[in-house]
């Protein structure tokens, strides 16, 4: 999934940053849960949830140490 640009927060979600309501909104249309889900993202800013977001290089992008984090933060997830 991927999120918009811009958005307002909405009113359940005051405290939370715009593209982690985005997320929590998809999850919760699509009847997933919350507690099985990661992001990856460019900019620290948009999470309050930092332990299952895996950050990247804005100048750099997506690498391979971030897969090997991916596949990681997957792992512990899965695991519980």
């Amino acid at each position: 999934m991927s999120t918009a640009q811009c958005r307002q927060l909405p009113s359940h979600y005051p405290e939370v940053p715009s593209r982690e309501t985005q997320c929590r909104d998809w999850l919760i249309a699509n009847k997933r849960s919350l507690l099985h889900w990661c992001a990856i993202d460019d900019e620290r800013l948009n999470f309050l949830t930092h332990e299952r977001v895996i950050y990247t290089n804005p100048r750099k992008g997506f690498s391979a140490c971030d897969a090997h984090n991916l596949l990681e933060l997957i792992r512990s997830i899965r695991s519980g």
